[in-house]
């Protein structure tokens, strides 16, 4: 007997102490969820406020309006545009711990943390009253079952998911088809670092004079903050192949475009206070009417960029948007172009240099390439809006650039800028039009004539069916081709 309430004392004794742990960590996600509310009520054109809170011994249910200023045409032609308020509500529900065991399918986790939260949109509404998301419900059920699922630990590390479903509507207009959406995160507060993934597989849209077929946008990133606000790691980013059809009336022929894959990628890091940032970009191609163009590559380097300065930037444009009192585009405007000047001039105290490693892009008319390298050093204190400190800035760059074009890309250019100015001259008018053999021989002229005199002045040099260039800028002296240019003589 005696063992017996012994273990009676021992069960009851953690039942207590489970229970006051459980009311403690709800009080502390009530302290954090309006915390947060305080800390980002308002954002530019959001304001967020807590429509309601229903604290209990195990979840919490709480409301978050948020309301979100948005542009609205005039109604009549010539007014000018103004503002509307739209509402959205979303419907928080909070498992708190101890031993929180609330997550997405698939995703339930046994392990402590201080909350699970679920968030689902339940309503929006327009200024003036409009329920165009109910309507939307209505006609397409799928996006009731739209969630963000948030697992947040005692340590505030964050594992987050959302999740969009598929869906597929069709009416009397035509069909449309939509993949869905997921996208993760993970945020660990200790080691500063954002790592997700973001997918959404497909989209597409069919009618009877055409249509739009997408496979979607893939991406991923592992990100670390270097700097308040300011986060440096590998990110990359997919736009999956797609083709737009659309029937000429009244021939009945299709017209097709069609773009493959286009890959972005960026890989930044950070030595003391410099940031130092790679970026890559790559379209596999396009057609449009049988015509192939690319691929197109593009590798960008920027070097030595003030970390602390970039995240003062980030902060004090945060800033601009909190405490704006008005988000016209023009008025915000106004206020950021004036920061990005005090920005060029802060940043060339790390001595900045921009590196475009290589540009290339291929054409059914021809292939262009090229490089282009800029270094500024020395240049701590100039006032960007002072033109004499400006012209001896000229002093401190280190640029160089290199460029080869095919010349049959630059003889169909210019056709089709020729082709372009006789038909606007001819537009409204009895001339007859001019022939395109005529046009070609045009220009065969005026090209032969125009690359002679460059070849002449040693701004260009012709290998074969090439065109190139190849110009340095050092110490205020321009070299192109190997010739020196005394443009800036007597600086």
């Amino acid at each position: 007997m005696k063992k017996s309430w012994i273990l009676i004392v021992v069960v009851l004794l953690f039942i207590v102490g489970w229970a006051g742990a459980t009311y403690v960590v709800s009080d502390r996600v009530e302290k954090q969820y309006f915390g947060l509310l305080k800390q980002y009520r308002q954002w530019g054109p959001v304001t967020l406020t807590n429509q309601s809170y229903q604290r209990g011994f195990l979840s919490t249910r709480a409301e978050t309006l948020v309301e979100m200023t948005v542009p609205k045409a005039g109604s009549e032609e010539g007014q000018e545009p103004t503002t509307e308020t739209l509402q959205m509500v979303l419907e928080h529900t909070m498992h708190h711990g101890p031993l929180s065991f609330g997550g997405p399918p698939g995703h339930v986790s046994f392990s402590p943390a201080l909350a699970t939260v679920e968030t689902r949109l339940v309503r929006v509404v327009t200024g003036d009253g409009d329920q165009a998301f109910e309507n939307l419900l209505q006609e397409i059920p799928e996006l009731k079952e739209s969630v963000s699922f948030a697992r947040v630990g005692f340590d505030g590390a964050t594992n987050g998911l959302l999740q969009i479903p598929p869906f597929e509507k069709r009416d009397d207009d035509g069909q449309f088809l939509w993949g869905g959406v997921t996208f993760t995160t993970e945020y660990a507060p200790r080691a500063k670092t954002l790592v997700g993934t973001f997918d959404m597989p497909r989209m597409e849209f069919r009618k009877a004079g055409g249509g739009m077929r997408w496979s979607g946008i893939h991406g991923q990133f592992d990100l670390v903050e270097a700097f308040p606000m300011l986060f440096v790691g590998t990110s990359k980013m997919v736009f999956g192949p797609m083709a737009v059809t659309q029937s000429k009336q009244p021939e009945g022929e299709s017209t097709v475009f069609e773009l493959q894959e286009i890959e972005l990628a960026s890989d930044s890091r950070c030595e003391g206070t410099l940031v130092h940032i790679n970026q890559t970009m790559k379209l596999d191609g396009a057609s449009f009417d049988g015509k192939v163009y690319g691929p197109l590559l593009f590798d960008v380097e920027m070097k030595n960029l003030d970390g602390q300065v970039l995240s003062d930037f980030q902060q004090q444009i945060q800033s601009v948007y909190r405490e704006a009192d008005s988000f016209m585009p023009e008025v915000l405007v106004a206020k950021v172009l004036p920061m990005y000047g005090e920005l060029f001039t802060k940043l060339l105290a790390g001595n900045p240099e921009l590196n475009v490693k290589r540009l290339y892009v291929a054409t059914p008319m021809g292939e262009a390439e090229g490089t282009f390298r800029l270094k500024l050093a020395g240049l701590q204190g100039v006032d960007p809006q002072d033109p004499a400190a400006l012209m001896k800035c000229l002093q401190h760059i280190d640029s160089a650039a290199d460029a080869a074009v095919d010349e049959s890309l630059v003889r169909g250019i210019l056709v089709s800028s020729l082709k372009s100015s006789l038909q606007k001259a001819g537009d409204g008018t009895a001339r007859q039009p001019v022939g395109d053999k005529e046009i070609e021989g045009m220009v065969d002229q005026q090209l032969a004539g125009q690359l002679e005199a460059l070849v002449a002045q040693h701004f260009i040099v012709r290998e074969g069916k090439k065109i190139k260039s190849s110009a340095t800028f050092n110490h205020g002296e321009l070299v192109v081709n190997g010739q020196p240019m005394p443009v800036f003589q007597g600086m």
